[in-house]
């Protein structure tokens, strides 16, 4: 359906195959933005159970999935941000052998995603007995395109505690900015 009253326009990169091998740049953001995984405390996050649950599922990603290398990665209070690499020679698939036009899709960005976020709802829901949503529905993403937006991304990420008052994320310091 499209052009609807809540239609929105995608931020993907049009006839982009997100099953390639590649890097990607990823931000998923908590329903509401509700700060459910912990809190910044002196410039450093503080995880609670359910931040440690992100991050454990996080870590676990590699793991399940052999055409996966994880990066840098970032638990905040309301948000995750992390890097992905996709790799297909690691698994030895030929995505162009492939029946489906973008490759397989159990092992492309979204189905990655989709994943994390899955099981980190089912150990919540499991552990605290709860129907709450968690997660946002949607994620953004960037292809990185090159070292330099790497190391550039990467600094981001591992700074990202530091910039806690004035990050657009933070509710308190988003009702400041307005």
């Amino acid at each position: 359906m499209s052009g609807g009253k809540f239609s929105r326009k995608s931020i993907r990169l049009k006839n982009y195959d997100y099953s390639q091998a590649g890097m990607y740049f990823i931000t998923i953001c908590t329903y509401k933005r509700e700060c459910l995984f912990g809190e910044i405390k002196n410039e450093e996050i503080i995880l609670n159970e359910i931040g440690h649950i992100v991050e454990n599922e996080w870590l676990k990603t590699e793991e399940k999935r052999k055409n996966v290398k994880l990066d840098e990665y970032k638990v905040m209070p309301n948000h995750f941000h992390g890097i992905v690499f996709i790799d297909y020679k690691i698994v030895g698939i030929d995505c162009n052998q492939s029946l489906h036009k973008f490759g397989p899709q159990a092992n492309n960005l979204f189905a990655i995603i989709r994943g994390f976020k899955g099981a980190v709802t089912n150990q919540i829901k499991i552990k605290f007995k709860t129907d709450r949503p968690i997660w946002q529905t949607r994620f953004y993403d960037r292809i990185i395109r090159n070292e330099k937006e790497l190391e550039k991304i990467r600094l981001y990420i591992s700074s990202n505690e530091g910039n806690w008052p004035n990050d657009i994320e933070n509710p308190i310091a988003s009702r400041k900015i307005k």
